[in-house]
């Protein structure tokens, strides 16, 4: 992609293995991202070590932004 502003993952419990795959992508895009809830503490640690912090959340869903 010659840009990526935003991420949202719905996936039925898979957003972590799609994170997860998407390091490359997100390390050089810094897109927002919005994941479903599940798994919520091994995105946190995934995110936090990609340079994100969760600054919201509604009751599905956790929204990240790369730490300025």
């Amino acid at each position: 992609f010659p840009t990526l502003d935003f991420i949202q993952l719905d996936s039925e419990g898979y957003e972590y293995n799609i994170l997860n795959g998407a390091v490359k992508t997100i390390t050089k895009h810094k897109p927002v991202i919005s994941a479903e809830n599940g798994h919520t503490d091994q995105i946190i640690e995934l995110m936090n070590s990609l340079g994100y912090v969760k600054v919201d959340q509604s009751s599905a869903d956790h929204i990240y932004i790369p730490k300025e």
